[in-house]
């Protein structure tokens, strides 16, 4: 009758339920579980697979920002028309001395600048 209160959601670690499960090691893991081994974090995890990687690519401890795994033209900054000449964002807001949030209103909103197709 004196026992702690416990919310009915806190339960340990062996008898959680529900997530789904992956093959890692031929075994059946969780993410949590996975990311615990492997040491990356489970969020970055989670990242990974609802950007397309396999579980396989998604679970190796292999750092996907690096120049080799990038796509082309991923990386690249779009370019907008200001006062004739091809500048991205961050050199428009320097030259008109705002912040990204002004400038995003500008393009946007009213137009100000119109963006510029490489392709």
């Amino acid at each position: 009758m004196n026992e702690p209160y416990t919310a009915g959601y806190l339960k340990p670690k062996g008898l959680q339920g529900g997530g789904r499960l992956y093959e890692f090691n031929g075994e059946k893991m969780r993410i949590s579980d996975i990311a615990a081994l492997t040491g990356i974090p489970t969020n970055t995890l989670r990242a990974r697979l609802l950007h397309g990687l396999t579980p396989e690519e998604a679970f190796r401890n292999v750092d996907y920002r690096a120049p080799e795994y990038k796509k082309q033209g991923f990386n690249r900054q779009k370019r907008y028309n200001y006062h004739g000449e091809a500048l991205t964002k961050r050199e428009i807001c320097e030259r008109e001395h705002i912040n990204m949030g002004l400038l995003n209103y500008r393009i946007y909103t009213l137009k100000f600048y119109e963006r510029i197709d490489d392709d």
